[in-house]
């Protein structure tokens, strides 16, 4: 299972969503995220995304072979109101904050391949976005596991231990575990929870040799009523043994090796984690040691100006992007000259209009923001905001946008 593993960056926010969809939107949907990601990673900037409708299924195991079914159950994660990050871990998205999964729905058919062409709402993108840079929160969500679930509580019980894989899985009230599981209608009876939800995710998940991970879950008593619910993890043996032996590598690696432990005395003691040192390990192995230090340094000056969630994974991309390079780029965008530029930038787009493929955007405002360059539009009466990190980037969006017609 390891060598086929498909792994999506899931964002927290999108995981703690109140939510009532079967097992096979379930899985059509992350195979859509990961779509994202991979896009994301390519252009940061990329708001629609395609996907071929047999990628989708081959990537989701979803079994159904009619076109019209899959349009209704895909046409749902379009239509349907959800409410994101109900258990409030993903800062990158407002508690309770509503959005449909997918926007822009269009489905294009050639010959026999279907086309479909979506986005998604704009505070999940800027948290995907974050995830690229290792600044966002999300859980590795091993889409091939998934692919091969049978019960839709078994998948977001999968998916929400995942999202706390580090840490305890918090105390939940059974209110919004009832909103998490997508039943605040259903199974009133904790006999019916237990048989019908509870215990076949339970059994489904410890019984699959793929998941690597055990779960048991507590109801809590408030009084005489049940008002709480524990989940308790523990790694399965075969993965704790691999766990071990990986640790084990990695400690005697940070013994003998003088560049990895000045490396890593330039990290806060609460950061330095097995992790951490594996990914500041291959830094040195790749890239040598200046380079992996200049790395190092720019990261943790970051983590000294804002909250880094998942600061190895920060790390890890800060290497294989080269952030320290950006650092020169920033100081020259920040001289006097990025105002003319954006002077000249504004009177051109200001008030101009064009047709994509939703409707018609106007760009209201163009400014400078921290380090970054906010292009404001509007789309169907409602503001959005794209965000830049140089003013090339910017010119770069702008030049694409050349490819839609302006209006007067």
């Amino acid at each position: 299972m390891a060598k086929n593993a498909l792994i999506l960056r899931k964002p927290s926010g999108t995981i703690s969503i109140q939510l009532n969809i079967n097992e096979q939107q379930q899985k059509m949907y992350n195979v859509l995220l990961k779509k994202v990601e991979e896009d994301i990673e390519c252009d940061r900037n990329s708001t629609f995304f395609e996907i071929q409708l047999s990628y989708i299924l081959n990537k989701s195991g979803v079994r159904e072979t009619n076109y019209e079914r899959i349009k209704e159950l895909l046409l749902e994660l379009y239509s349907i109101s959800v409410e994101y990050n109900i258990l409030g871990k993903d800062k990158d998205i407002k508690i309770e904050e509503h959005a449909h999964l997918l926007d822009n729905l269009r489905f294009t058919k050639n010959n026999n391949q279907i086309t479909i062409r979506y986005s998604i709402p704009d505070m999940v993108r800027r948290s995907m976005i974050k995830i690229n840079d290792g600044r966002g929160v999300y859980a590795l969500i091993n889409l091939t596991v998934i692919k091969h679930l049978r019960s839709k509580y078994a998948i977001k019980m999968y998916e929400l231990v995942k999202d706390y894989k580090n840490v305890e899985v918090p105390k939940i009230d059974l209110k919004t575990f009832r909103k998490l599981f997508g039943i605040e209608d259903k199974y009133n009876t904790m006999t019916n929870l237990k048989a019908r939800v509870l215990n076949p995710a339970v059994e489904e998940l410890n019984n699959n040799e793929n998941v690597d991970f055990f779960v048991e879950y507590k109801l809590i008593k408030t009084g005489k009523k049940y008002t709480h619910i524990k989940f308790h993890v523990k790694p399965k043996p075969a993965q704790l043994k691999l766990q071990q032996q990986a640790d084990s590598l990695i400690e005697q690696e940070v013994k003998e090796n003088t560049d990895l432990k000045e490396l890593l005395s330039l990290i806060p003691n609460e950061q330095r984690t097995e992790r951490l040192a594996s990914v500041v390990l291959a830094g040195l192995e790749s890239k040598g040691f200046d380079y992996t230090k200049a790395q190092v340094e720019y990261c943790v000056e970051a983590l000294k100006r804002s909250d880094i969630a998942n600061f190895s994974g920060y790390v890890k991309s800060a290497i294989e992007e080269d952030y320290a390079a950006g650092v020169k780029k920033v100081e020259i965008d920040d001289n006097h000259d990025i105002e003319d530029d954006l002077k000249i930038i504004s009177d051109k787009y200001i008030g101009l209009r064009y047709v994509d493929v939703d409707g018609i955007s106007e760009i209201k405002k163009v400014e400078k923001k921290g380090d970054s360059i906010a292009v404001t539009f509007e789309k169907n009466e409602t503001k959005h905001q794209i965000f830049f990190e140089t003013i090339e980037n910017l010119k770069a969006w702008l030049k694409n946008q050349e490819k839609f017609k302006f209006l007067e």
